[in-house]
């Protein structure tokens, strides 16, 4: 069809059908693994420091990470993913660098040298069996879907959670992470430089922080909700039940997390 105004016909975006198919409630694949709607102890969270790092610079890199990941987070994984992206003295700006956490592994994909592959993420990104953590989606996916052609499926914002739930000192990621996670987030590198080659380690660790930490976020912030935080019950018997995984689920528990995901996938 033709858009308002314009010389041409104005493009659908090419996962609308997906997106719009979502239905958490009547397809398993979309539970993450039963667990979506149940409160469930958390998975073991590692420290950073224990957990391998896999720097992504290359197409052979590339095809092994997205190899490893279909084998191990399709049909109802969960990954954490953010950006790091560039806009100083730039019109628009660009994307430096991908992050992508499992509950085992951190990636951190370079894409200057790999730049018309990554294209390939879509298979990760796209995959609606997958479900995809991030926080404050919304630059996120114009950046990917502008820079890479790389567009998510099946979407969690903690950000749209921490609003449901009324997190006291507010949405932030730093704070969620204070919250949730007793980690004190080091924000020196928040406005550096991401063009900078070779990438110093004190960057590196900073940029993989961001998605270090989401699987387990989605896992304890899916269980307030489900336990009827943003209700008048008391934070913080909540929280400890969330972090611990027990309780019953609230009247209200299970439309409030259709919600965030609702919220979410609208973004």
């Amino acid at each position: 069809r033709e858009g308002p105004g314009s010389e041409g016909p104005l493009l659908g975006h090419p996962y609308d059908f997906e997106i719009r198919s979502l239905d958490w409630q009547k397809d398993p694949n979309l539970q993450a693994k039963g667990s979506l709607f149940r409160v469930l102890p958390p998975h073991r969270r590692k420290e950073l420091k224990d957990t391998p790092l896999v720097f992504v610079d290359d197409p052979k890199t590339l095809e092994d990470m997205l190899e490893e990941l279909r084998e191990t987070e399709r049909g109802g994984g969960v990954i954490g993913i953010d950006v790091e992206h560039h806009n100083f003295r730039s019109f628009r700006g660009f994307v430096c660098l991908i992050q992508i956490s499992t509950r085992q592994k951190d990636f951190v994909i370079d894409p200057f040298p790999i730049f018309e592959e990554l294209t390939a993420l879509n298979d990760l990104t796209a995959d609606p069996t997958i479900l995809k953590i991030l926080h404050g989606a919304d630059s996120d996916v114009i950046w990917l879907q502008r820079d890479f052609g790389v567009y998510l499926v099946n979407v969690f914002d903690t950000h749209q959670a921490a609003r449901q739930i009324g997190v006291p000192g507010g949405n932030s990621l730093k704070n969620l992470l204070a919250y949730f996670c007793d980690v004190k987030a080091d924000k020196a590198y928040q406005r550096s430089d991401w063009r900078v080659r070779p990438l110093p380690p004190q960057m590196i660790d900073y940029a993989r922080s961001d998605t270090h930490h989401l699987p387990f976020l989605f896992d304890v912030m899916k269980n307030m909700i489900l336990l009827g935080a943003g209700s008048t019950l008391d934070l913080t018997e909540l929280r400890a039940n969330a972090m611990i995984g027990c309780g019953e689920i609230a009247a209200n528990g299970k439309v409030n997390l259709l919600g965030v995901l609702e919220r979410s996938r609208d973004i």
